[in-house]
């Protein structure tokens, strides 16, 4: 299942990036990552998914509606009230499936903090093979669990060009 391209300008469809953070007491320093990375991957012809609504991910779900881009949910409760920020919501019954469809429905993800669910989330990607970076000080999974992973950690500007290289080679060897 793909999102429609964004749907206020011209750009193509690229693909969908998971955002995995914290869903309550989010650092401003996260919040401001989120809506950054959000915002660049949106220009970039990316949809922004996440696995929650409240806390890191609203914030990257607003940045992206403010630049037209599209969003996705992927849920394991009932959201009485979606966002208007939210251009789709898919509910899955149960954490672990919801975590294999967040990975299987995405190309790459970014962790912005995040705490036990988030480090099963990244376990998810590291299973399929999909690209996954971690961004320092951001706290939370990425202070201690995500160094023995081998999950590269750097700065928010760097995992950026870090995914969008990753998936640039993907696609080279699929055209193959």
């Amino acid at each position: 299942m793909k999102l429609a391209a964004p749907y206020t300008n011209n750009r193509p469809y690229v693909g969908n990036i998971a955002i995995i953070g914290f869903s309550q007491d989010v650092p401003l320093k996260n919040k401001l990552i989120a809506s950054f990375i959000a915002m660049i991957f949106t220009m970039k012809g990316y949809n922004i998914v996440a696995g929650n609504v409240l806390g890191t991910f609203s914030y990257a779900f607003g940045a992206a509606k403010m630049l037209g881009g599209r969003t996705m949910a992927i849920v394991d409760n009932d959201i009485h009230s979606p966002s208007l920020f939210i251009d789709q919501v898919l509910q899955i019954p149960t954490v672990m499936k919801k975590h294999e469809n967040i990975a299987l429905l995405s190309s790459a993800a970014i962790i912005i903090g995040g705490g036990d669910k988030s480090l099963h989330l990244a376990k998810e990607f590291i299973k399929q093979g999909k690209p996954i970076i971690a961004i320092t000080g951001t706290h939370g999974i990425v202070d201690s669990e995500v160094k023995p992973l081998g999950i590269k950690v750097s700065r928010f500007i760097d995992a950026i060009s870090y995914i969008i290289m990753k998936l640039t080679l993907l696609k080279r060897l699929y055209r193959k």
